[in-house]
């Protein structure tokens, strides 16, 4: 446990590193979400250190909790982003529905309940961009704690600087798991957006990803 993590933060790392170690070495099918800050570089700026980390330490916390409510687990934090997954179980249900809801109720949470409590301590709001995308990643040991490598990891970390603030991009495996409900939430990307050009491995074609429609 390092000392700048809340108790909830430890133990949520602790049931998902408890998790993996149950396949070491092994494929698992999951939704990789990732969640990020917005302009953290800026809030640098006008923040002091402890004013900054006590922000993120915060927003980490609650975004953990979060994860933990929709039936996913904290990979791991990194900087002013949580790294999520989201297991192919058959008790958990959708793993791609899973992470979806969960990016909404981040949206929403940060809206209706962090912005207000930040206003009232005189700091900024914040707004997040979110990536999801669902695949095979195997479990790797690269210390002492378990991490995933694979294909939708790569994707979501492409992704997610496409999105705009409070808003959710979703690679086409997620995209092809959703209800129809859900995927009337989303948008496919525009094929004149220069911006993204990946050529997906398997078909050798542009990669389809999809915005979400309304913003938080």
């Amino acid at each position: 446990m390092k000392m700048s993590d809340s108790y909830s933060q430890a133990f949520l790392k602790y049931v998902a590193s408890r998790f993996l170690s149950l396949w070491p070495e092994q494929e698992i099918t999951a939704a990789i979400l990732y969640v990020d800050i917005v302009g953290s570089t800026k809030l640098a700026t006008v923040l002091s250190s402890e004013e900054l980390s006590g922000l993120i330490k915060v927003f980490s916390e609650e975004m953990s909790v979060i994860v933990s409510k929709h039936a996913g687990f904290v990979l791991k934090y990194a900087g002013d982003a949580v790294i999520a997954f989201f297991p192919e179980l058959r008790e958990f249900g959708n793993m791609a529905e899973n992470a979806v809801r969960c990016a909404n109720s981040m949206n929403m949470l940060i809206k209706h309940s962090l912005n207000p409590v930040f206003a009232s301590l005189g700091l900024p709001a914040i707004s997040v961009r979110i990536g999801i995308d669902t695949g095979k990643n195997r479990i790797v040991f690269l210390g002492s704690d378990p991490d995933l490598i694979g294909h939708s990891i790569t994707i979501v970390s492409k992704i997610l600087p496409l999105a705009q603030p409070n808003q959710i991009t979703i690679g086409d495996e997620a995209y092809k798991m959703l209800s129809s409900d859900m995927t009337e939430q989303f948008t496919k990307i525009n094929p004149d957006d220069k911006r993204w050009n990946y050529t997906h491995l398997g078909t050798g074609e542009i990669y389809p990803i999809y915005f979400s429609r309304h913003l938080a």
